[in-house]
């Protein structure tokens, strides 16, 4: 079916916004950080209690939730599991659309391949949840499979912001390749000095 408005989505932390009757969007992509040895929070606050209580407002709404779930402590494939369990195990996966294991992976992010894999391999073995990897953005990145490593996916989530079209298009085709669902996210944040976004 052809993509229309309402199927795009926001991506950040949970607002109230979110479940407004001025929000035409269906999907969130909310930010789950895990700080240490804290549940997890999200966009600079800790806690997971309202978690449960979000999810459900989004799914009596009819709204998907995807959980970026990151962490914020020291390397680890052990540490990174526990932050993992720590998540799922505070919120209601049925109600979750999918998670991603972190984002903008790979080079930026600093986690290896195996890493990925194996993270993947053990959140699939022991819950009942979509996964979805995101690869970082970079004027080099190829789809996966098409000389980036082709990581275990349920999904994939992509952020090219500079990009252009020229470019993006072709990487968009061999993502949809796949068969799999995809996620991109575009720069929408013009007061933000981080990011020369008159370029995009």
């Amino acid at each position: 079916e052809p993509l229309r408005f309402r199927d795009m989505g926001l991506y950040g932390g949970w607002t109230e916004y979110w479940f407004s009757d001025d929000c035409l969007f269906n999907f969130f992509i909310a930010q789950a950080t895990i700080p240490g040895e804290e549940d997890a929070g999200w966009h600079g606050k800790t806690g997971s209690s309202d978690w449960n209580e979000w999810l459900r407002r989004a799914r009596k709404q009819g709204k998907r939730v995807i959980a970026d779930v990151s962490w914020e402590w020291g390397p680890g494939l052990e540490s990174y599991k526990r932050g993992i369990d720590r998540f799922l195990s505070h919120v209601d996966v049925e109600q979750l659309y999918a998670i991603t294991l972190g984002e903008e992976q790979y080079y930026w992010g600093g986690r290896d391949l195996e890493t990925l894999k194996e993270l993947y391999r053990y959140v699939k073995s022991k819950y009942d949840v979509p996964v979805w990897q995101w690869y970082t953005p970079g004027e080099s990145v190829t789809a996966p499979g098409f000389g980036w490593e082709n990581l275990p996916a349920d999904g994939w989530g992509i952020d090219q912001y500079a990009m252009r079209g020229e470019k993006w298009e072709p990487l968009l085709r061999g993502y949809v390749v796949h068969q799999k669902p995809v996620f991109q996210i575009v720069w929408a944040a013009p007061l933000c000095s981080s990011f020369d976004w008159h370029r995009s």
